[in-house]
């Protein structure tokens, strides 16, 4: 199951608390997914599931039969499911969203100035990512849209969003507008939200792996340059040390200062910190001395 199945899921065991969130969820929805077609009314769904749920909410709140849920081709983003109502009930419904609805229209609209309270505004959130919502694997990247062909829906959505503090960007994909949000916090957010809590701890998981990894890497690289530039260290000062022996030879070296480019030669891929080890200097003490060769080595050119 794709990570923005698993955040539907979640949207689907959430009891909506009254009637007024109950409508605000179907309003959400049937702003995304409701279509009228021959005087019926229908809802494209993701899954019997969802067909279910939304007709048992539509039962208790417009007092009317169940709806009838059919395989479909015409779905929306490859849905394969249709919620449908005929008749008075769908005349019901699209008058219960708002009375500037009709059978007759063809279009639909919601009155979305009846959801005042924070509660109804997340219900309606939610029914809008049922309808319209999809989420990249945060694995890949983080990007979370909400797809339609209808401004006004996503006018709507974005009303809504905007009282929680989130102001998504849009852009136009061919006959569709999606409002989206790329930002970790602000798809946090959404999550938190619409309830999907569960999906919410498991995008911080990963948010916490990616930073684990990227840490790691940084460390990683930052090793591999010292060790780049130690190595590069090592033969200058190699260089410096044969400079010496064949010109004037290690022996017009002092003692001290001899004895330590001789412990280079024979650890050439030694760090400064080993040479202290095996001469028995400090690690300062053998770079003053090594400082000192390439100083010789400079004045013999």
């Amino acid at each position: 199951m794709s990570f923005s199945s698993k955040i539907k899921e979640e949207i689907l065991k959430t009891d909506c608390r009254n009637k007024n969130c109950s409508l605000a969820f179907v309003a959400g929805i049937s702003a995304f997914s409701l279509s009228v077609e021959e005087e019926c009314v229908k809802f494209s769904v993701d899954s019997e599931d969802m067909g279910k749920k939304v007709s048992f909410i539509c039962k208790k709140l417009f007092s009317i039969d169940d709806g009838k849920i059919i395989k479909s081709t015409t779905g929306n983003a490859g849905r394969s499911f249709a919620l449908c109502y005929e008749g008075s009930s769908a005349d019901t419904i699209l008058k219960g969203l708002s009375l500037k609805n009709s059978l007759k229209e063809g279009y639909v609209e919601n009155d979305i100035s009846a959801f005042l309270t924070s509660d109804e505004q997340r219900f309606f959130i939610m029914g809008a990512y049922l309808g319209g919502g999809f989420m990249i694997d945060p694995e890949k990247t983080y990007h979370l849209e909400f797809v339609s062909k209808r401004e006004r829906a996503l006018d709507e959505l974005s009303s809504m969003l905007d009282s929680f503090g989130e102001i998504p960007k849009r852009v136009r994909r061919d006959k569709y507008i999606v409002m989206y949000l790329k930002n970790y916090d602000s798809i946090e957010n959404v999550l938190n939200i619409i309830n999907a809590h569960k999906s919410m701890m498991h995008l911080t998981n990963i948010k916490i792996e990616k930073e684990q990894k990227n840490e790691l890497n940084r460390i990683n690289n930052f090793e591999i340059a010292n060790i780049g530039k130690t190595a590069e260290a090592a033969n200058k000062i190699i260089e410096d040390i044969e400079s010496i022996m064949y010109t004037v030879g290690l022996d017009s070296l002092p003692d001290n200062l001899q004895e330590i480019a001789l412990l280079r030669l024979a650890n050439p891929e030694e760090s400064l910190a080993k040479l202290a080890s095996l001469s028995g200097l400090s690690r300062s003490g053998v770079n003053h001395r090594l400082k000192k060769i390439s100083e010789i080595a400079r004045e013999l050119e």
